[in-house]
């Protein structure tokens, strides 16, 4: 598993783990993009990094989903398809 939780850019990082034709995430990667509280309407840095995983589940790249480790303590991760 691959995790950008903290990262100082992490929607560029993100879009190019999975876009990158360098280095792309392989094919049943996990990466890690966000941890914490449930949110229904995220802002800031936290809903940019949101829209890049939905742009990415929407171009067919990756499948969303969530673990969660706690009362109120998630992780936001995605699975690479392709």
């Amino acid at each position: 598993m691959i995790s950008f939780v903290g990262h100082k850019d992490p929607v560029r990082v993100l879009r190019n783990a999975v876009l990158d034709d360098k280095t792309p995430a392989s094919k049943g990667e996990v990466i890690e993009y966000w941890r914490g509280e449930t949110d229904v309407e995220p802002h800031g840095l936290r809903r940019e990094v949101f829209m890049m995983a939905r742009v990415l589940m929407d171009m067919g790249r990756v499948v969303l989903f969530q673990y969660r480790h706690g009362s109120d303590d998630y992780s936001y991760r995605m699975e690479v398809t392709k």
